[in-house]
């Protein structure tokens, strides 16, 4: 968006991630996810950067070293400019996404177990390809659902790759969840199942025989009735329901039989931190003491970052790093 400040150097986690790892064992932490970003790794489309490989693989070691297990994600928003250019998820060189990938997983795959193939990809191809919000060179309802698709065949394809590489991989994919409940009217019991069969389900309905786990992403809670969807759907506005992850949990196993991570959840409401991490992870024991199998629990997120299109206006980190700063405090 225009009016959203530069990331800069954000928090320079990149330059820092022996302080930031270290911070997060200290803490308590025995996995964190961590993104490889595809534009690094292939500039131009064609160049392989090995340089910036070994620097994620020392990144997982020096996970491992503080017995942290990573979880490492393929695809997380983040676009080689020449992939963009080139028609993004509608018609770009989809292709080269399989590229990326087998250099990625023959670098780290004696350090990593759990793989991430794609984050909210429905959810991105809705915000970016459907309704043109975030950043695209196509939108409407043809690029939505042809980005959704060429993404299915990704996440498919990047799951072959990482089982032909790796002994005993855990592969899934970050699912946005939005919570729909209805207001108790017929319009609301109707809206609430269409938008969840639309919005939660759809996508993982397409991969599901190519996952290992469900990854789970929870941040809203919608009523749906009358009035439309009531509640906000802006993280800065959106009150936080972590007690809501029980119901998201049993719906998702319910309707699926996958296994699942919670793969994100969390609050920038100020002064809420440590409740919401209290309420949502008794939250989720509560669906495993009922059977529901949830494998892990990873919040979003451990340090104050840049949002996708929030700019520095959020701040989720367990840790507060200031920004294009090395600066940590618990």
């Amino acid at each position: 968006k225009d009016d959203v400040e530069s990331a800069g150097n954000a928090v320079n986690h990149y330059n820092t991630y022996k302080k930031d790892y270290k911070m997060a064992a200290d803490i308590g932490h025995n996995a964190l996810r961590l993104s490889v970003p595809w534009s690094r790794i292939m500039p131009d489309g064609d160049t392989i950067n090995y340089n910036e490989l070994r620097h994620y693989k020392k990144r997982v070691k020096e996970l491992r070293s503080n017995d942290i297990e990573p979880v490492v994600s393929l695809w997380h928003f983040s676009h080689p400019k020449w992939f963009m250019d080139k028609g993004g998820w509608v018609n770009g060189p989809v292709r080269k996404f399989d590229q990326f990938v087998r250099e990625v997983v023959d670098f780290l795959k004696d350090d990593v177990r759990i793989w991430v193939t794609l984050n909210e990809p429905q959810g991105f191809a809705a915000v970016a390809y459907g309704a043109g919000i975030w950043p695209n060179y196509a939108s409407g309802v043809v690029p939505y659902l042809k980005a959704e698709q060429n993404m299915v065949t990704a996440h498919k394809r990047a799951k072959e790759i990482i089982d032909s590489k790796c002994e005993k991989p855990y592969v899934g994919s970050a699912i946005t969840y939005l919570n729909f409940v209805s207001d108790g009217s017929l319009s609301g019991h109707v809206g609430s199942f269409i938008a969840d069969q639309i919005a939660n389900h759809r996508f993982v309905e397409s991969i599901s025989d190519d996952l290992d786990f469900m990854g789970i992403n929870y941040y809203f809670h919608n009523e749906v009735g009358m009035n439309d969807i009531e509640n906000p759907k802006e993280l800065e506005n959106q009150q936080p329901h972590p007690n809501k992850l029980e119901s998201v949990l049993k719906k998702a196993w319910r309707k699926h039989r996958i296994p699942m991570i919670v793969t994100e959840t969390g609050t920038a409401t100020g002064g809420k931190r440590g409740w919401y991490v209290k309420q949502s992870v008794e939250a989720m024991m509560r669906a495993r003491s009922d059977g529901v199998p949830v494998n892990g629990y990873l919040l979003w997120t451990l340090l104050d970052c840049y949002e996708w299109h929030s700019g520095w206006g959020l701040d989720f980190g367990l840790i507060k790093a200031d920004h294009n700063s090395t600066n940590r405090k618990v």
